[in-house]
């Protein structure tokens, strides 16, 4: 690494320069931006106005640097000969920005103090040394950018921006394990993954910013548990696959905020936990009649009482043998479809909602055993007027009656089967089945289901 010494030719220069102030309005970069450091000598003020780019350190062993521009994410250093101002802050108290971080220096005692708040630091898992997220000194397990450079010698943090993989990754400690709790901001999988990545172990990652699998990723599964969750959604977030592999969460996932799923591939997101703790809702977004999300366990939308409301735009959602309780059902486009590719098994998805919402995508069958009986379609809601609409037909939800939807052009009701469910008291009834003829209607009786 290049250091760049300013104001006088070395660290041990803490007198020239008296009373003399030079003005930087160029930018300082590199390469390799991390490859060059910044060290500002002598008693002289040094100013810099241009936005620069380099992210190595920057260190105040004597004299004044102020930073009348931005700085990147520098990890500044201020000895006690030197002092930092910025946009008319100065030394030992006040507070600037520098860039995307706030600096705010403090005197205590003989020390001068600076602390920074809003850094967002990269991590980059290489693995060097072991698969445990946990170790940092002694090797190169984290280190600070994609090429596989200087070692982090510390573990992610809550502004972290966790990545997977820096090059020369170690493949045979890619299988890891958190041993600690950790918190970070966001998890991104680079195409530098090429092997696939598992984060696990029995302790709880929360996120609480976004999830991001790049396009070329390998697959990517997550299984932290920790007792009943495993993986805490601590914000509102997205987590985005626009690789062609398959993103599998099979730790409880918990928390309130909302999740939005973003298939732009062709992996899916497999939800494959215990998810009864998260209450915060899922949107999904996919592509075309692609399967977006897949379904592992009854739970995987959320818990029966719920809230649990879904939103589903485009692409599929994939039912899977599994039969989950959701809070609504909704859509903001009418291109979303609902199925169930398990044919050995049949899936209900109960809607028990006490308002009202519009689905308009529709709910196929894809197999043999796909809904209850040979092409039939399962709808659910409540009683007493509240609508839901399938692929086939619109049925209002009336105890004692069924409109088969739609008709032909002579107003008769076409050919076709169709149900209704509601819960009541803690059990799920059929409350009727209509056989639709092209010219009469057979009403079947109501059972218990």
């Amino acid at each position: 690494m290049a250091t760049l010494f300013v104001g006088g030719t070395s660290t041990t220069d803490v007198t020239s320069g008296v009373g003399v102030t030079s003005i930087f309005d160029g930018v300082l970069t590199a390469a390799n931006t991390n490859n060059l450091a910044l060290n500002k000598v002598g008693k002289s003020t040094q100013i810099l106005t241009g936005a620069n780019l380099y992210t190595g350190p920057a260190t105040v062993t004597a004299g004044e640097l102020t930073v009348n521009g931005s700085l990147a994410n520098t990890a500044v250093s201020v000895l006690g000969g030197g002092a930092l101002g910025g946009h008319s802050h100065r030394g030992r108290g006040g507070g600037t920005t520098f860039g995307s971080n706030s600096y705010t220096l403090s005197q205590t005692g003989s020390s001068l103090i600076l602390t920074v708040s809003g850094a967002v630091l990269q991590f980059f898992w290489k693995g060097n040394l072991n698969n445990n997220w946990s170790n940092a000194a002694g090797g190169t397990n984290w280190v600070k950018d994609t090429i596989g450079g200087p070692a982090a010698n510390e573990v992610p943090n809550p502004t972290a921006i966790v990545n997977f993989n820096a090059t020369g990754f170690t493949t045979a400690n890619v299988n890891t394990t958190l041993g600690a709790d950790f918190t970070i901001d966001q998890l991104i999988f680079n195409s530098t993954s090429t092997s696939p990545v598992t984060i696990g172990g029995a302790n709880i990652l929360t996120l609480n910013n976004n999830l991001n699998m790049q396009t070329g990723t390998a697959a990517v599964t997550i299984s932290t548990t920790n007792g009943t969750t495993g993986l805490v959604l601590g914000g509102t977030q997205a987590w985005i696959n626009a690789s062609a592999s398959n993103l599998s969460v099979s730790s409880p996932v918990s928390g309130s905020s909302p999740l939005t799923i973003v298939s732009s591939s062709t992996g899916r997101v497999d939800l494959n936990g215990n998810n009864a703790g998260f209450t915060g809702g899922i949107t999904i977004a996919g592509t075309g009649t692609n399967t977006a999300v897949q379904l592992g366990s009854n739970t995987a939308l959320g818990p029966v009482a719920g809230p649990n409301p879904l939103v589903l735009n485009i692409g599929a959602l994939d039912m899977n043998g599994q039969s989950a309780t959701i809070s609504s059902l909704g859509s903001t486009a009418n291109t979303g479809i609902i199925r169930n590719g398990l044919a050995s098994s049949i899936s209900v998805l109960s809607v028990i909602q006490s308002g009202t919402t519009s689905y308009s995508g529709v709910i196929q069958d894809t197999g043999a055993g796909a809904t209850a009986g040979k092409g039939e379609h399962l709808q659910s809601g409540r009683r007493r007027g509240r609508s839901q609409s399938g692929s086939r037909h619109h049925c209002r939800l009336d105890r004692d009656r069924c409109d088969c939807e739609p008709h032909d052009q002579c107003g008769r009701p076409r050919p076709g089967k169709i149900y209704a469910h509601e819960r009541y008291r803690g059990h799920q009834q059929r409350l009727y089945s209509r056989q639709c003829h092209g010219d009469s209607d057979e009403l079947q009786p109501c059972f218990h289901r």
